[in-house]
C-alpha cells in the first residue's frame, strides 16, 4: 500500500472514497478508515520511511502499526473504539484496505494479497491484554 499523506484524510477525495466505499460496504464507520489512513502515517514512521522512496507497507506491518496507533490514542478503550465502528479482528482491517484499493485510493504491488491480514492474532486479545489485571488465587 502506498502512503496516503495525513493531510489528505482532510480532502474531498478522501471523503468521495469513504462515501462510495461506504455504498458498497457500510459495515465499517468513517472513523475507522480515517484511523486506517493514520495508521498507514505512523507505520511508516515507525518502519523509518518518512523520506524513503520505498513507502509500501506490508499487511503484517501495517496491522502491527494499526494496532500500535490504538492503543497510542485509546489506551484500555481502543478495543472498545475499533469495534463501535466495526473493526473488530485484524481481517477487518484488510477488508477496510482492499475496499480503498478497489477504488484506487491505495495502491497495492503484485505480493500483496488480503489474505495478509489474516495473521492469527485476535484483536481484542492484543489490545486489552496490558491492562488485565491478574487474579490472584
Amino acid at each position: 500500500m502506498f502512503r496516503i499523506p495525513a493531510a489528505m484524510k482532510n480532502t474531498v477525495a478522501f471523503h468521495i472514497a469513504v462515501r462510495e466505499v461506504r455504498e458498497r460496504d457500510a459495515r465499517f464507520a468513517p472513523q475507522a478508515y480515517a484511523f486506517l489512513c493514520d495508521s498507514l502515517d505512523h507505520t511508516i514512521k515507525m518502519l523509518h520511511r518518512e523520506d524513503s522512496e520505498d513507502r509500501h507497507v506490508a499487511g503484517p506491518q501495517l496491522l502491527a502499526g494499526f494496532r500500535d496507533l490504538a492503543l497510542k490514542e485509546f489506551g484500555p478503550m481502543a478495543f472498545f473504539v475499533l469495534r463501535e465502528w466495526g473493526v473488530t479482528c485484524s481481517e477487518h482491517v484488510g477488508e477496510m484496505v482492499y475496499n480503498f484499493i478497489t477504488l484506487g485510493y491505495f495502491g497495492k504491488n503484485e505480493t500483496d494479497s488480503i489474505e495478509d491480514f489474516s495473521d492469527g492474532v485476535l484483536l481484542e486479545e492484543e489490545l486489552t491484554k496490558s491492562f488485565r489485571m491478574e487474579r490472584r488465587s
